[in-house]
């Protein structure tokens, strides 16, 4: 516990001793000795964690010149393929609902959410008046603008500010760091920092958004660019590393997630992602990290705010339910950046997300109208018709060529999609509108969810260690909550934990 708190704790217990006399007087006199142990505390991380990186870039920029060895290209992972049915399947008319038990055999944890973006390892603290800052001097005075997905960015950078690199000579590139590592580039830094703040960007927002605004400051993508932003997510506490092939510098990228389609580097157990296309079959790969980074996280807490690019209005419907109606439009430069995101087969980082504050203004308000003052299982049943019906069926092989689950947005926004789409997306749904937990359920072929009731309900179910489970299939057109397909009841499900 540093000084400065102890002091301030002192201070509070005076203040609390003598509310009595003058509550209203000596309130503000806690409030401001609160604020100025806050104060105290926050300047003592900061210039401990300026400390840790002035110290971890003279060592990094050491290691540069001779921690590099020659490691060959693994071949990216394919994205497993799911077989589906090319139809969705409906319940016949004459099938009778059942109450038997799912056996699983595996049970999957949720996944870590992302960690905040202050800058390492700065506490996140309930201050909103104030940002983490870094101490800039002297203070570049020009504003260089880019764009992130049609969202204009803007960050202190002059024409001064860019370097060229004359070679990929291991001296070279350690004199480059130890060059960057100086305050002039520390306002870029910031800036960066901020705009991802605004735009509620993830882990791997921030290394998109990194990697776009390295381009734009550098005036082009090559070697430079890339080491820009290779400086600047080390900074940021992201697992990265260097690399050179074919005359120049590649950077790869720690995922906290097997992600498919991109190639990687095997460095000690964990996998650094190459996120650009290259023939090499090998590189010369720089092999430490830097000090304190972690691996990116490919989750999100929230869906990133972008600006507004609205898409043509759809209409969606459920069958059994004419008056659950919407007309939805979408941001088209939300999907071109969940467009842009690796793919995983975790399913529960596609459900972690919500739906865009855009389309949640409008569907939202249908839904809860529609659902207003009835049961449970009756808002459960509306919910889960209106995803059963409201969307064309295709599987991601006939739509896209290959497999690729949705984001919920996106399921608005494609023509068609599949039974993993329409499970995310009614799991989110029961979570957010009734307030009741769910989980997934993976089959062999099949993707559904099932939902725990807190009142008895009836169907086929699920027996975990915090109640019972009642199956609800979003693409078993027709079937009610607690009715299974009969070819899933057939095999062990895994069940994907969504709390």
């Amino acid at each position: 516990m540093t000084k400065q708190i102890v002091i301030a704790l002192a201070m509070v217990a005076i203040g609390l001793s003598a509310s009595a006399q003058d509550p209203k007087k000596d309130y503000e006199q806690w409030k401001q000795q609160q604020r100025a142990g806050y104060t105290a505390f926050k300047e003592d991380a900061h210039k401990k964690y300026e400390e840790f990186r002035k110290k971890a870039n003279e060592e990094y920029a050491i290691f540069m010149r001779d921690g590099w060895k020659q490691m060959p290209i693994e071949p990216a992972i394919p994205m497993p393929k799911i077989p589906k049915p090319p139809h969705p399947v409906v319940v016949p008319p004459d099938k009778i609902p059942t109450a038997d038990p799912m056996p699983y055999d595996t049970i999957v944890p949720l996944g870590d959410l992302p960690r905040s973006h202050e800058l390492p390892p700065l506490p996140t603290l309930d201050e909103p008046e104030e940002e983490p800052t870094l101490t800039i001097t002297p203070k570049p005075k020009q504003q260089f603008r880019f764009s992130f997905y049609g969202t204009d960015c803007r960050v202190r950078w002059d024409e001064h500010n860019r370097f060229k690199l004359k070679d990929l000579n291991e001296k070279t590139l350690s004199d480059a760091w130890t060059k960057l590592s100086t305050e002039e580039y520390d306002p870029l830094l910031e800036d960066i920092i901020k705009a991802a703040k605004r735009m509620s960007l993830n882990d791997w927002g921030v290394v998109d958004l990194v990697r776009k605004a390295s381009t734009a400051c550098m005036g082009r993508d090559g070697s430079e660019s890339t080491f820009l932003a290779d400086y600047l997510l080390a900074q940021l506490g992201a697992k990265t590393s260097l690399a050179k092939a074919g005359g120049r510098l590649v950077l790869l990228v720690a995922l906290a997630e097997t992600v498919y389609n991109y190639p990687y580097v095997d460095i000690d157990g964990t996998y650094y992602y190459i996120l650009d296309k290259t023939d090499a079959s090998s590189f010369l790969v720089l092999q430490q990290p830097f000090p304190q980074s972690e691996s990116v996280n490919v989750r999100f807490k929230n869906v990133p705010v972008l600006n507004v690019e609205k898409t043509s209005a759809r209409e969606f419907s459920s069958d059994s339910y004419p008056a659950m109606r919407v007309s939805i439009t979408e941001n088209k430069n939300l999907i071109d950046f969940f467009n842009h995101c690796p793919i995983t087969t975790s399913w529960d980082a596609y459900s972690q997300t919500s739906i865009s504050k855009e389309a949640k203004n409008v569907l939202y308000p249908m839904l809860r109208k529609q659902i207003s003052g009835k049961s449970q299982i009756e808002a459960a049943n509306m919910l889960l018709n209106f995803v059963q019906t409201c969307f064309q069926y295709a599987t991601d092989g006939d739509q896209f060529g290959y497999e690729r689950p949705l984001y919920a947005d996106e399921s608005f926004y494609y023509p068609a999609n599949d039974c993993e789409d329409r499970s995310i997306l009614y799991s989110i749904l029961v979570r957010e509108l009734l307030g009741l937990d769910v989980v997934l359920l993976e089959f062999p072929q099949h993707l559904a969810t099932a939902v725990k009731f807190k009142t008895k309900v009836d169907g086929d179910y699920l027996d975990l260690d915090d109640g019972r489970y009642i199956v609800c299939d979003p693409t078993y057109i027709g079937a009610p909550v607690g009715m299974a397909m009969p070819e899933c009841k057939k095999t062990t499900v895994t069940i994907h934990l969504l709390r």
